[in-house]
């Protein structure tokens, strides 16, 4: 039997837990946007001054010439689309009188919001909190979040397809003694003004490109299975914490084939605010700042499990 001193110790232990973790996911999600733009940028100078020139030997010009503008592209949908995730705040009620009322807030809590314990608020349709963006991803920046891990899965995934030869050429062929076929050695590489530079040590160009290749599969297995998780139970209309409390046989039947929920055309035009005349092409594929189907005291109509 717990006395009551015992208990009052083992609430101020979790209440002290609760404050470290917070304190710890604070300091971590300050670093991390940093940590994006840092390994963006790294990997996008790799990109201009040693993969697009050494891809170009192999390539005809018109696939290169489509190869940089695809570059231009997806950096800057990476970057708009995760720059508007980290600063678009995610949405929280109204303060107003109603019922049910949040157990550490005191406010009103209306259907789907839920209260984060790092943000020390309330947030509409809280998937989860992100430390990777710094906040919480709900009603307002979830669209951005998806397309963010979207955009980096599918820009991941074509570089690994486009520069694979650039990887064997440089770091495989040079592992295994040879290296005849690197980038140092060859000499049709005149043009390239910094090529002398670099090539002052093969270490200069060997490690940078495993680093950006292994980097970039990676970066590929990790957001391509955030973004399928996303997409299967955007499709089912659900939440990440409504969907821990689903069984595991529904769970798996989400993720095998979401394509088959009911109202996935529905539920993915309201997640993604496409209303009143907007369309995927120009809203999505192009950056838009555009609000979600969604307001506080409605939440779509959404199929769940």
């Amino acid at each position: 039997m717990i006395r009551n001193n015992e208990y009052i110790s083992l609430t101020e232990l979790q209440e002290r837990q609760r404050i470290e973790d917070r304190k710890t996911k604070r300091i971590i999600g300050k670093v991390c946007p940093f940590l994006v733009y840092g390994l963006l940028s790294f990997v996008v100078l790799n990109i201009i001054f040693i993969f697009l020139p050494f891809e170009s030997l192999y390539k005809p010009l018109w696939l290169v010439i489509m190869l940089c503008m695809m570059t231009v592209y997806f950096v800057s949908s990476i970057v708009f689309s995760y720059y508007m995730a980290c600063n678009t705040h995610p949405g929280s009620p109204r303060k107003r009188l109603g019922t049910p009322v949040c157990y550490y807030c005191k406010g009103y809590k209306p259907s789907g919001a839920h209260h984060c314990n790092v943000c020390e608020t309330c947030i509409l349709n809280m998937d989860h909190h992100c430390v990777f963006i710094n906040s919480c991803v709900g009603a307002q920046n979830h669209r951005y979040f998806i397309q963010f891990l979207g955009f980096l899965s599918i820009a991941c995934l074509l570089f690994v397809i486009f520069t694979w030869r650039t990887f064997y050429y440089n770091v495989v062929d040079y592992l295994l003694g040879s290296g005849k076929r690197s980038f140092c050695a060859q000499e049709k590489l005149f043009f390239v003004s910094w090529r002398d530079t670099l090539c002052y040590s093969n270490y200069l160009v060997a490690i940078p490109v495993a680093i950006v290749f292994l980097l970039c599969l990676q970066i590929f297995a990790f957001a391509g299975f955030l973004f399928w998780q996303n997409f299967s139970m955007i499709s089912f209309g659900i939440l990440y914490i409504e969907s821990l409390k689903s069984d595991k046989k529904s769970s798996l039947q989400m993720y095998l084939w979401p394509f088959g929920a009911p109202n996935f055309t529905k539920n993915w035009r309201n997640f993604l605010g496409l209303h009143f005349g907007r369309r995927f092409w120009s809203h999505i594929l192009l950056p838009s700042t555009h609000k979600p189907f969604f307001h506080e005291e409605y939440t779509p109509p959404m199929c769940n499990l």
